[in-house]
């Protein structure tokens, strides 16, 4: 039978109702029967990491009607015929919000106590079960308590305070060992969120999931609206602020990412017992950016503009929910642009390119009114620099495409009227140096890394009227835009002379081949400028040499078709002797004129026959040599009978005709073989070999 409120005195002593979820320390509340029960609480005991709150009733002993935990009566077995002094309830000593309570101890009257642990860590305190390892006096009660605290070492405490990048702490969100648990380990990493807030995210350093307890805030416990919070597993934790982070900032949100399922978002908000973390249901992560906008523009009356805006014109401010008009002025310089974005009411902190958040630039609190400088001048110009005159400070892309800035630290400009610095960082940023590897080939298409930047490089055949040459191109481009030679490289040597300061599209190298791209098969470099219509080319004029040269037209036009072919090819022709299959071909061998046919009659002795006047002269030079050979032979002709046709004297006539053609062909092939190729019309060969064939054959008829 229940019993019922009992303030009879004696043995039979008061009917008690303890609350355990009470923990106001040296405090007291009174239960449902009007009876007043004392709290005190013990830091470290019964050992370090943990601490206990006595509930002890004043002057007399008490029957424990009943244990309840806020409106939830425990379950213990045979508490309701149990009589004793007090209860003893044992807590994690980081436990700030008391949520989890480890253990209950019931003190009898013979100041004996038995102790009683949960079967449920991770629900609301309700069912209980009797702890018998441990003995009346106590003994064993640490090693219980030890054994409960490693089921719960991924519940933890969040120090939101801690922002240093791979900063870490403890579970109790501490900097030093708490006793308990302190092989757990948080690592903090800083963050930036969509170009426009700092994140700050917490995780276990094993990366296994956690789940929260509490927070410390400024030094402060903050506990969150949600008693059950540390029933929600997590794999991370993160703090949101404004980038900016001005003095008055405070946290805009605080995200708790599951292990699995829907994100949770909390807002710092405060109750009579002071700050809190309140569960806003609204907030998404599909929506988080545009909340984080809304919030912090209600914090602190600041806008975004969008920096693409290169006209006069006013637009409304970019941030959700806000109508206020940001206003541009524009206006030209010899090759840049520049608009001025200011605002009326409230100040610009967040940045954006259309729809991409822009990062790096640090608002202060206070700017209202920024110089964006585009480049180049005209429609097509890029926002590449950013100045904010409240600050001094000066912000430039990192690259042409990126969404990323970086805070100017060398040739700064005096002011936004320094022409010359503005565009020699307009310039960096635009087309920034980059080193050319000339003797990368890779594939069809390929790629390297070269000053941080990424070169795009296409092979192809140079081809004149669809007939190969060759001769090979390899392209060299930046990727993400236009760029400036530092210097151009052949393996580690560079290629000396090749000098520029011009905007480029692309760098182009014309190779003899292309199964090796030797340094001395590299003929021709070719630089197209920014605008597309203007060449400039380098060669090397000398063989052998390694300085390059200006070789480009008078009118920087391109070089292509017949003309680049003939480039090319006197290029070749410079540095390389002709190979084998290069050498003219020798002219068609004409068939030697039939001999006329010789007189019946003996001829007479000193007669030497003359030409027949039928025949072609001859060259004076061929004469001076026929008059030479008869000087120089015997005066007097012997007579002889008629000779066979294949007679020894014949033979050698025709040996003798045979060497002298033979060294005036080498003589003439050597002289005459680059002239030949190039043009073998103009080319006197031909006629030569057709002289020298008449020659012979006029030999072999004196004979």
């Amino acid at each position: 039978m229940a019993l019922s409120c009992n303030n009879s005195g004696g043995w039979e002593a008061s009917h008690v109702n303890v609350d355990i979820s009470e923990t106001k320390a040296n405090g007291a509340y009174s239960d449902s029967c009007g009876h007043s029960i004392r709290i005190t609480m013990e830091e470290d005991n019964p050992s370090k990491g943990y601490k206990v709150y006595t509930h002890s009733f004043y002057g007399h002993t008490g029957a424990f009607y009943g244990i309840k935990y806020t409106a939830n009566a425990q379950k213990l077995p045979g508490i309701q015929t149990y009589y004793g002094k007090g209860v003893y309830v044992y807590y994690l000593s980081y436990d700030c919000g008391n949520k989890i309570p480890l253990m209950l101890g019931l003190r009898s009257l013979v100041s004996t106590t038995e102790y009683y642990k949960r079967s449920d860590y991770f629900s609301t305190p309700k069912n209980w079960t009797r702890e018998t390892s441990i003995k009346n006096n106590g003994d064993g009660l640490v090693a219980a308590l030890e054994i409960i605290s490693k089921t719960l070492k991924e519940v933890i405490i969040l120090n939101l305070d801690e922002t240093e990048d791979q900063s870490t702490y403890y579970v109790d969100g501490s900097n030093s060992p708490p006793g308990v648990n302190d092989d757990v380990i948080i690592c903090v990493s800083s963050l930036i969120y969509q170009n426009s807030y700092q994140q700050y995210k917490h995780s276990l350093q094993n990366n296994s999931t956690f789940r929260p307890l509490s927070t410390i805030y400024k030094g402060e416990s903050v506990q969150f609206d949600d008693p059950n919070i540390y029933t929600f597993q997590c794999s991370s934790a993160s703090l949101y602020y404004w980038v900016s982070n001005h003095p008055n900032s405070r946290p805009l949100l605080l995200e708790l990412v599951p292990k699995s399922g829907t994100c949770k978002y909390y807002r710092l908000g405060t109750t009579l017992d002071g700050k809190i973390w309140k569960l806003d249901k609204r907030i998404a992560t599909q929506n988080l950016k545009e909340e984080l906008d809304t919030l912090n523009y209600a914090d602190t009356m600041t806008h975004q503009i969008d920096i693409t805006k290169n006209t006069t014109c006013s637009y409304k401010c970019f941030t959700t929910g806000c109508n206020v008009s940001i206003n541009a002025t524009h206006s030209s310089r010899e090759h840049y642009s520049q608009t001025i974005q200011s605002v009326e009411t409230g100040y610009i902190y967040q940045f954006s390119a259309g729809a991409i958040n822009q990062g790096g630039i640090r608002s202060q609190y206070g700017v209202a009114l920024v110089y964006i400088f585009h480049y180049p001048k005209g429609d097509d110009g890029v926002p590449l620099l950013i100045h904010l005159p409240d600050t001094s400070a000066w912000y430039a892309r990192v690259k042409t495409k990126s969404s990323s800035w970086t805070s100017v630290s060398q040739n700064i400009p005096k002011d936004p009227s320094d022409e010359p610095r503005i565009l020699d960082i307009l310039k960096e940023v635009y087309s920034p140096k980059v080193t050319i590897k000339a003797d990368f080939s890779g594939m069809t298409k390929s790629t390297y890394k070269t000053d941080g930047q990424i070169i795009c490089v296409t092979s192809e055949k140079v081809l004149v009227e669809g007939m190969e040459t060759g001769f090979y191109s390899f392209s060299h481009k930046r990727y993400g835009g236009l760029f400036i030679v530092k210097d151009v490289i052949h393996g580690v040597k560079p290629l000396e002379g090749i000098e520029s300061e011009d905007v480029l599209r692309k760098v182009t190298m014309f190779y003899l081949g292309q199964d090796t791209l030797d340094f001395e098969k590299l003929l021709l470099v070719e630089l197209r400028l920014s605008g597309g219509t203007t060449f400039k080319y380098f060669c090397r004029d000398e063989k052998g040499a390694d300085r390059w040269t200006d070789c480009s037209m008078e009118d920087d036009k391109q070089l292509d078709g017949k003309p680049l072919q003939e480039k090319l090819e006197e290029l070749r022709d410079l540095h390389f002797s002709p190979s084998p299959k290069e050498q003219p071909a020798p002219p068609r061998e004409l068939p030697l004129e039939p001999a006329e046919e010789e007189p019946s009659k003996q001829e007479p002795p000193q007669h030497i026959p003359e030409p027949d006047p039928k025949e072609e002269e001859l060259p004076k030079e061929e004469h001076r040599n026929e008059t030479t050979l008869v000087k120089n032979g015997p005066t007097t002709v012997p007579p002889t009978s008629k000779t066979p046709k294949h007679s020894s004297g014949h033979n050698a006539g025709s040996i003798f005709a045979g060497v002298f053609f033979g060294l005036l062909f080498a003589c003439i092939i050597t002289h005459e073989s680059i002239t030949f190729r190039r043009n073998p019309s103009k080319s006197i060969t031909v006629k030569l070999m057709e002289k020298a064939k008449r020659f012979s054959y006029h030999l072999l008829k004196r004979e």
